[in-house]
């Protein structure tokens, strides 16, 4: 029993000893060679990193992309036209399910559980988007957009 009492005030008095806030410092080195350990520093040093990688200046493409690109001969038979709605079914229908949705957060499995008043929304919107048109509430209609989980129109 005394043992036990001496374990408990040893473990009590190590976490009075230890210090409540346990600051790391993980100093990174900045372009002219010198340790950086302030906040502000790092950051100052990844902005200026970042920049760097990602402000390049444009690469020149080689002659030889230039001279195939002369000879190419364009393809006349690509389908420039909207999509029809059996062309959206057919896609809607391979998309996967059970994967992380796009940056508009709707589902493959939210788009294939619409039906048909889906494939119609979206190719309506694909249509819109293509021909750069902005897409009004009064294009869609109420069904497509309760069943997109979105406000329902009056």
């Amino acid at each position: 029993m005394v043992q036990s009492n001496q374990l408990q005030d040893a473990f009590t008095n190590l976490r009075k000893l230890r210090p409540a806030n346990i600051n790391f410092s993980s100093p990174i080195t900045a372009t002219d060679g010198t340790l950086v350990s302030d906040k502000q520093g790092k950051l100052r040093c990844w902005r200026e990193f970042y920049q760097g990688m990602l402000n390049r200046q444009p690469i020149n493409p080689p002659e030889a992309l230039h001279e195939a690109a002369s000879e190419a001969t364009p393809t006349p038979n690509i389908p420039v036209s909207s999509p029809t709605i059996d062309e959206v079914h057919k896609a809607n229908s391979q998309l996967r399910s059970r994967r992380a949705p796009g940056i508009c957060g709707i589902t493959a499995e939210l788009l294939k559980a619409g039906g048909a008043c889906c494939t119609e929304w979206l190719t309506k919107l694909i249509s819109s988007a293509r021909l750069g048109t902005p897409v009004r509430p009064t294009m869609i209609g109420k069904r497509e957009l309760s069943v997109l989980g979105e406000e329902k129109l009056e």
